[in-house]
């Protein structure tokens, strides 16, 4: 009776030892991070000015198991403009991190959808040149419709809080070398230090590759 009750002991105890090692490499199996670098281009006043779109880099960090993960990443953007004195002034963002949770749609697929949203502590400082714009007459009456409006320069800068949203498309998740393309939708938000308007949302169309 007690080499029976051992025997099942120890049975039990293997089984589950078995059964715990098959469940950590069925999550192992499901988790997939990478280390990736991104290119691409925000804009926060489209399509009205293309002097506001800016080139960009970012490095970030993804990881997710299932249908849940999390993305951290430092971004930044530059463009170099000539303001109404004809002066070289730097438009710029940065973000000094974004994080935001990924709903991952097809996990265990090797390309899938995702979404999310996070917050960013980051920044943007951008000069606008407005051009200037002819007095609109009506022909009928020769009254003014609209008035003359001479060119003009708009400063705005921004540090804060930054809430985004994001939607994207990764490729080759199972592999060494992924590759994904994204979208993001961010606003400032909360101000540390402010000047001129708010800016309107800000849009990002970025690719990136990870390892």
């Amino acid at each position: 009776m007690k080499k029976t009750l051992t025997l099942l002991m120890t049975t039990a105890v293997v089984l589950g030892f078995a059964q715990d090692t098959t469940l950590r490499l069925t999550n192992e199996e499901q988790k997939n991070s990478t280390i990736y670098m991104k290119v691409g281009v925000n804009e926060s006043n489209l399509p009205k000015n293309d002097e506001n779109m800016m080139p960009g880099l970012g490095l970030g960090y993804r990881t997710a198991t299932g249908h849940h993960g999390v993305d951290v990443t430092v971004e930044g953007n530059a463009r170099e403009i000539h303001n109404l004195a004809h002066e070289r002034v730097t438009n710029f963002a940065y973000t000094l991190p974004k994080v935001n949770y990924l709903f991952v749609l097809s996990p265990k697929s090797n390309s899938s959808l995702y979404a999310g949203a996070g917050l960013a502590l980051g920044g943007i400082q951008q000069t606008t040149v407005v051009d200037a714009k002819e007095a609109v007459i009506n022909e009928e009456d020769k009254t003014e419709i609209s008035p003359a409006v001479a060119a003009f320069e708009k400063y705005q800068e921004f540090h804060g809080l930054i809430p985004t949203a994001v939607v994207g498309y990764e490729f080759n998740r199972n592999g060494a070398v992924k590759t994904f393309v994204q979208v993001d939708v961010s606003q400032p938000a909360i101000a540390v230090r402010k000047e001129g308007d708010f800016f309107t949302p800000k849009v990002a169309l970025s690719a990136g590759i990870g390892f």
